[in-house]
């Protein structure tokens, strides 16, 4: 069995393994199709990850069907899970993150946190992890717009980012139905007008508080302090782009106290409701979603690729563990 693991700080090696340590509870599942994900970046350079397979946006196969994981197992039993808050476990249990993942030619996995999807196209299932994390933050802004002024009818919106990122919770936020103006806004002008749609408006431009709320998804000190800027007195700044470790927020807390800003961070949030409930998104608009699909590489391009690589703008780059014979055919089927 082939794996990638992270076998020093910036170093990825494909290794040989015979067998796949399975612990109480979890069973072997043949692996289809992996996302890269900006996280796996991250972890690239990060000892915590040290001696770990990545990857955790997992497509498996299971009777010739697909099968999409997700990747945080919770005890169940701390504090946080006794209070509705798995995502904060004490005790968490991350595929791909802290216990081996999915570049690999099988993974082990809890079947409770495995889910079907019925697509076209089993490579379009490694956007349901993502999306349930765009979900939890649609979900979360949600909450945090009774914050914002009652007197306005159409609240202003910039998402910074026009990566899969912001892609999927604009998508998820216009599923919202609310009565929101949605922006996007990006530093290549080319990639924010491929985000266009008929709920996202592509700009180029930003103004000093010109927003009521403002999501920064590129994970970027540039684009946090540029959220900020552009967010009106009494409104919300949103982090969702992966900060790097370390890294202050670029503004003076005077500067969040007098303007009254809310900071509302939403990092990840698969449960099995925002699962089920990207799976239901997926399996309706699968067009659409397959058009957010960029590269498609083997397993032995995958280090190289996430230590060099960079994706298609406004795509997933996914890992084809199994490659389909009929790719094209699946395709033309959508």
């Amino acid at each position: 069995m082939r794996s990638l693991k992270l076998s020093s700080v910036g170093r990825l090696d494909l290794e040989a393994n015979s067998a796949l340590p399975i612990r109480p509870g979890y069973q072997l599942w043949r692996v289809s199709h992996v996302g890269i994900c900006k996280t796996d970046y991250h972890l690239f350079h990060h000892p915590k990850a040290l001696n770990v397979t990545l990857g955790h946006e997992v497509v498996v196969e299971s009777d010739g069907k697909p099968l999409v994981l997700n990747n945080e197992v919770a005890c169940g039993e701390c504090s946080y899970c006794l209070e509705g808050l798995p995502r904060h476990c004490a005790a968490l249990k991350e595929l791909g993150v802290n216990m081996d993942g999915g570049y690999a030619d099988y993974i082990a996995a809890p079947m409770s946190h495995l889910f079907p999807v019925e697509v076209k196209d089993p490579a379009s299932a490694v956007l349901v992890e993502p999306l349930a994390c765009a979900i939890h933050c649609a979900e979360r802004i949600n909450v945090a717009l009774a914050l914002l002024p009652p007197d306005v009818s159409r609240y202003r919106i910039l998402i910074i980012g026009a990566g899969i990122s912001g892609r999927l919770v604009a998508y998820a936020l216009n599923r919202l139905e609310l009565e929101l103006e949605l922006s996007i806004l990006d530093q290549d002008p080319d990639t924010a007008m491929r985000a266009r749609t008929d709920y996202l408006k592509p700009v180029f431009t930003s103004h000093e508080e010109e927003y009521h709320l403002v999501l920064e998804c590129s994970g970027s000190n540039a684009g946090l302090s540029q959220a900020i800027t552009c967010c009106r007195r009494g409104g919300i700044v949103v982090m969702y782009g992966m900060p790097d470790e370390g890294v202050a927020i670029p503004s003076a807390a005077h500067t969040f106290f007098s303007k009254e800003l809310t900071l509302l961070p939403s990092m990840a949030g698969c449960t099995a409701e925002t699962m089920g409930c990207a799976i239901e998104y997926l399996q309706e608009e699968e067009a659409f979603f397959h058009t957010l699909l960029g590269k498609r590489i083997p397993l032995e391009s995958a280090a190289n690729e996430i230590a060099d690589g960079h994706p298609l703008p406004g795509t997933r780059t996914l890992v084809a563990i199994r490659e389909e014979k009929e790719h094209a055919h699946a395709a033309a089927l959508l």
